[in-house]
């Protein structure tokens, strides 16, 4: 193991950089995480709106429209 006290100033930007492009890449993984989960988070709580309008008795076509969902789905769940 290097200590890094015992770096060059070139050895030290150069570590420096590479740390730096790490945490550029670990930081757009996790963005790339949360966003993935975020979209089926949402997806998720369009068919649960979905199948609450249904039981309420809603029509395919206005659960369509209340859920924002394609009628494919809508009527899969109905």
């Amino acid at each position: 193991m290097i200590k890094i006290e015992s770096l060059t100033p070139e050895e030290e930007k150069k570590r420096q950089e590479v740390y730096k492009k790490n945490w550029q890449k670990l930081m757009s993984r996790e963005a790339y995480v949360y966003d993935q989960g975020h979209e089926q988070g949402v997806e998720q709580n369009k068919l649960d709106t979905a199948k609450r309008l249904l039981t309420m008795g809603l029509s395919i076509e206005d659960v369509v429209k209340g859920a924002d969902l394609d009628y494919s789905i809508v009527h899969k769940l109905a």
